[in-house]
């Protein structure tokens, strides 16, 4: 019984399944399909051969009037359909009478009789005027656009209705457009053409816009009226407006042709095609519709190809520029056979025509010779490479041999470090087969000889970098096309690059244009002209002869020259140019100077020489002040200070200020400043002038072992004269750093000094300082460097946020130490900042986002937080402050003018939210937060550093790139002071990774270190371009990095996931040097490091050190 009732079903599910197929196959499979693709077929054919007879009479005859052959099409179709329609009306003005004037009133027909039936002509995609783009350009992304804009064209004008699977067929086409159009704009963007190529597009897509909006109007008019009328309109309409266009445009172009039989021909079967395809499409689009006719018409690209091919060769026109060299013979000959060109009558056509055919295919294939060169690195174990290597320097320095493989004698030939490989990273080995082409030259050698100054290697190197870019970007090919008879090869290149050394090097300043020197020139330099003359005047002086001026001092007359004054002092060269007494006169009298003195500014004007010792140092430098000699003041000012030392700074401060040496000044002032600690000890300082006290009270430099030597220092010198300089205490109190002092001392300082405990002013101050000590204490950054302890600190949370890592490092003493006891918790994507003796931590994510920065990105959603916590290391405690504003992950925080400034991030939200513009500050003092200006845009990765009251910011405009690691493309600069930013457009010189830069502050100059090149580099910001200052030996991925006074400290960081490394570098930069230090308890990557000082007498972590 089941078994019947299973067979039973099993006949009715097939019963079901056949009669579903076989009315789904009859439904879709009708006679009026077969109909609309046969016809479609044949107007494809057509189209075809409109053409095939266009490309005809431009390629053999050179005619292309496109007016002209539609003139001829529409006159076809007026002589025909008009007269049809006249006698079938009995009149021609009947004809006019109830068909066109109507016809013209009516909103549809109106449209089309004022010109959108002439688009059919212009827009077409497969007229003359675009067949012959066939290989220029897709024909296809006419057709991707057309169909979609026919579809919706009518559904609002036709009201037809499409199913689901039209709409996506629609999307599709729209799909294959858009890819075709960014196909020929990447396109043209490597042939320097991008902005045409995209030009062109838009205008394909416009016309073939238009063509849809006629092929909707022929349905909708084909559809209402009968095919006569139709066709005669169009006729009618087509004759007048092409008409005028073919008067207007191509009246010079008809005139140039030469008519014959084959012309004659040609123009026959262009007007019985496009006659035959106007004939033939109103009877399809009646019988399917404008959309369907358009489907049909895909299968004429591929006609028009298939036709190409056979007809004009297309295949070998493609090829020619790409053939072997060894068959470039052969392919110019099929190109003058397909062309018709007669190699006997033409022959000199043949042979430009194989030449350019040969530099064309060398410049490619120099292209790629090159690029293989660039790829291929420097290999150190490479015999071949490192022979090459000894071999540029045994040229350059044939008389010094090399001391080892790396040592620092490649800078002498303009290597940045000690291992030249490190260098040719950016090139390979194309940087230093151009080094060795190089090395050839006679000019340079002689250079060398001279030492002369510029880095030879490395400028060859960027000059290799800018020879390459020019080649591939195609700029070089016209010079190339002109210096290479035949194909350009290697050597070719390499000569255009020592073009360019040589220019960039050349005295003379040659110039280079296609390989033709400009017209030569030669500046004669008489080095000893200059002296030559000196000794002249000095012979005038000694003969007596030639005199015009007098200097009258103490009586004595000294006979000189004007023009010899004039040109040593300022102060005469002024008398003479103002209608001064003296200069009429012949003569001055200087009252204020001696004979002695004057008689030695004449030797030295006169000779250019003079003796500077103890004796007369402060006479010349009076002299030199007065008579404003500049040279002569520098030359005491250096003698002075080759002279400083603790008997004298103070004397020589004083010099200074009366002469107006400003350098003289700052550099006994810095003396003053680092040896304060000894100068208080000695009876100069009971003498030293109120502002010079106060300049050193001010000096973040003063050297003092702590604050209570400088409280002691301004007390023993206010009572050496107490009534002169009690006046000044209060004001000098206020200088010193109380708040830097411990609070027993300051206390004790209180009550056992009368100065301090008389004066109501300096208890006050006292008083404000116990209270700050007591509630902000550890808040202070202003600490003298000299009074602290210095340490870096590292942390880093794992990824199961239970391990944490901590450690410190001592400057001085170069030991680490563990800090497992250290109570901090950081949230992943949280920034940490120092302030004072503190640590602040702001923002991160609460959820479980993982920490590495490449997986904390692509997370579906930040849970941000605004808190801020702060740490304390002298008393271990971790506490809540005031929060942030907005929700952070991913920024940046600094400190700059006492403040901490948290710049950039993601807000709480899902992966695609954009990174925050606001900026804001936190006060520790007030303990509040303020909103800033904002960034000027977006900003992902950010790395701030703070000079001064100036907060840099680079960084990258994009989250995610194609490998991840974007471009640093951001660089902003904040003036903290006027709360302004302006975003700056630094030449970097080469290409950097947002991810793979660090950014410190070193003496407020900011350096960045590119840990994927090992170099490092600052930046100057009155020319906005970063300088390169070295290279260090390797540095691992995400490591840190930190600026401390004269030093960058890069730490740490990967080399592979599972290969991370411990070491510690420092690179000083006061001396261009790296070296290694103690490495890091424990390798990491991906972690906080920041610096951190102590008061000494505060010192949490010294004990821990010590013991």
């Amino acid at each position: 019984m089941n078994e019947h009732i299973t067979d039973r079903d099993e006949h009715e599910n097939k019963s079901c399944f056949y009669y579903l197929r076989t009315y789904m196959l009859k439904e879709i499979f009708t006679w009026r399909l077969f109909k609309t693709i046969v016809l479609g077929q044949g107007l494809s054919v057509l189209i075809c051969g409109t053409g095939i007879t266009s490309q005809y009479l431009a390629n053999d005859f050179s005619v292309n009037t496109p007016m002209l052959q539609s003139f001829i099409n529409y006159t076809l179709l007026f002589l025909v359909y008009v007269p049809l329609l006249s006698f079938r009306r009995a009149s021609y003005c009947d004809l006019l009478e109830t068909n066109v004037k109507p016809a013209i009133q009516s909103k549809q027909l109106g449209l089309l009789s004022h010109g959108v039936l002439l688009l059919q002509d212009s827009a077409h995609p497969y007229t003359a005027k675009n067949i012959k783009a066939c290989l220029e350009k897709p024909i296809s992304l006419l057709d991707c656009f057309v169909i979609p804009v026919l579809m919706a064209l009518s559904w609002f004008i036709l009201k037809t209705r499409f199913r689901i699977v039209h709409y996506v067929a629609v999307c599709i086409c729209l799909l294959g457009a858009g890819t075709m159009v960014g196909a020929d704009v990447q396109a043209g963007r490597d042939q320097g053409s991008g902005t045409n190529i995209l030009l062109g597009d838009v205008l394909v897509l416009g016309g073939a816009a238009l063509y849809a909006v006629s092929n909707v109007c022929q349905e909708y008019t084909v559809k209402n009226l009968s095919q006569e009328e139709f066709l005669g309109m169009v006729g009618l309409f087509g004759t007048f407006f092409s008409g005028i266009q073919m008067a207007i445009l191509e009246c010079t172009e008809i005139a140039k042709i030469t008519w014959n039989w084959q012309v004659a021909l040609l123009f026959t079967g262009y007007a019985i095609c496009m006659f035959g395809l106007y004939n033939c499409m109103p009877l399809v689009i009646k019988i399917a519709s404008a959309t369907a006719v358009n489907l049909s018409l895909l299968t004429a690209d591929l006609f028009s190809l298939f036709f190409g091919f056979v007809l004009f060769q297309y295949k070998l026109l493609q090829k020619a520029v790409s053939a072997h060299p060894d068959a470039v013979e052969k392919t110019t000959e099929d190109i003058m056979k397909l062309k018709r060109i007669n190699p006997d009558t033409n022959p000199q056509l043949g042979i430009s025509l194989q030449a350019s055919l040969l530099q064309i295919i060398g410049y490619r294939n120099l292209i790629v010779e090159v690029e293989k060169l660039r790829r291929e690195s420097y290999d150190s174990e490479n015999p071949e490479h490192e022979k090459m290597l000894l071999k540029l320097w045994s040229s350059l320095r044939p008389d010094t041999a090399l001391k080892g493989r790396i040592t620092k004698q490649w800078c002498e030939i303009g290597f940045q470090g000690d291992d030249p490989k490190t260098d040719f990273r950016g090139m390979g080995l194309l940087g230093l087969y151009n080094l060795v082409k190089m090395d050839k030259l006679e000019w340079e050698k002689k250079k060398f000889d001279k030492a002369i100054g510029y880095s030879f290697a490395i400028v060859g190197i960027n000059i290799t970098e800018l020879a390459y870019s020019l080649l591939v970007s195609g700029a070089l090919k016209t010079h190339l096309y002109n210096v290479a008879p035949e194909a350009p090869v290697l050597a070719h290149f390499q000569q255009t690059f020592s073009n360019i050394m040589e220019n960039h090097c050349d005295p003379f300043n040659r110039v280079v244009c296609n390989g033709v020197p400009e017209k030569k020139s030669v500046i004669l330099v008489a080095e000893d002209h200059g002296q030559h003359v000196l000794n002249v005047l000095q012979n005038f002086r000694e003969e007596n002869i030639f005199f015009d001026f007098y200097i009258r001092v103490k009586g004595e007359m000294i006979p000189c020259h004007r023009c010899v004054l004039a040109a040593c002092s300022d102060f005469f060269r002024a008398m003479f140019e103002v209608n001064m007494r003296e200069r009429d006169d012949g003569s001055v009298t200087l009252s204020n100077l001696s004979p002695k003195a004057v008689k030695a500014f004449l030797d030295f004007a006169y000779t250019g020489k003079m003796e500077i010792n103890e004796e007369n140092v402060e006479m010349f430098f009076q002299l030199s002040s007065f008579l404003q000699v500049s040279n002569l003041a520098e030359a005491c000012s250096d003698f002075l200070i080759r002279t400083i030392d603790l008997a004298n700074c103070l004397q020589l401060l004083s010099i200074s200020e009366g002469y107006g040496s400003t350098r003289l000044y700052h550099r006994a002032l810095d003396f003053v400043v680092h040896h304060f600690h000894t100068l208080v000890k000695s009876s100069d300082f009971l003498e030293m002038n109120v502002a010079i006290l106060e300049k050193c009270l001010e000096a973040d430099e003063l050297n003092v072992p702590d604050e209570e030597t400088v409280l002691k220092a301004v007390l023993i010198w206010t009572k050496h004269d107490l009534a002169k300089r009690q006046k000044f205490f209060p004001q000098l109190v206020k200088l010193v750093r109380l708040h830097q002092m411990p609070e027993g001392s300051l206390e004790t300082f209180s009550q056992s000094e009368n100065l301090l405990n008389s004066n109501v002013d300096c208890l006050k101050t006292i008083k404000e300082v116990t209270r700050s000590l007591r509630e902000l204490s550890g808040l202070f950054p202003d600490a003298r460097p000299s009074t602290t302890e210095k340490y870096i600190f590292v942390h880093k949370t794992e990824e199961n946020s239970e391990i944490r890592h901590t450690f410190c490092y001592n400057i001085e003493t170069d030991r680490w130490q563990e800090l497992p006891e250290t109570h901090i918790s950081d949230l992943s994507g949280s920034s940490l900042v120092s302030f004072g003796e503190k640590l602040f931590v702001t923002g991160g994510c609460k959820g479980n986002c993982c920490r590495a920065v490449r997986l904390h990105i692509a997370e579906p959603f930040h849970d941000a937080t605004h808190e801020t916590w702060c740490y304390c290391p002298v008393q271990n405690q971790f506490f809540l402050v005031s929060p942030m504003k907005k929700p952070r992950t991913m920024h940046t925080s600094v400190m700059a003018l006492e403040k901490v400034y948290v710049i950039g991030g993601k807000t709480r939200g899902t992966r695609n939210i954009k990174s925050l513009l606001d900026v804001e500050y936190y006060n520790p003092l007030s303990k509040e937060w303020q909103s800033v200006s904002p960034l000027p845009r977006g900003i992902y990765y950010p790395e701030a550093s703070a000079c001064n009251t100036v907060i840099y910011v680079l960084g990258s405009e994009v989250e995610i790139a194609d490998i991840f690691n974007p471009s640093l493309d951001c660089f902003f600069r904040y003036d903290a002071d006027s709360d302004q930013w302006s975003e700056l457009v630094a030449e970097f010189g080469q290409f950097f990774h947002a991810t793979l830069v660090k950014a410190v502050p070193v003496n407020n100059t900011l350096y960045i270190c590119d840990l994927s090149t090992y170099k490092v580099y600052s930046f100057c910001p009155d020319t906005c371009v970063w300088k390169g200052e070295g290279s260090f030996e390797c540095a691992g991925f995400n490591a840190g990095a930190i600026g401390i006074a004269d030093k960058i400290y890069i730490l740490g960081g990967d080399y592979a996931p599972d290969e991370i490394t411990d070491e510690v570098q420092v690179y000083h930069s006061n001396r261009s040097e790296w070296e290694e230090v103690s490495p890091m308890p424990r390798a990491l990557t991906e972690f906080h490091c920041q610096v951190m000082q102590f008061n000494r007498y505060r010192d949490p972590w010294k004990l821990n050190i010590e013991t």
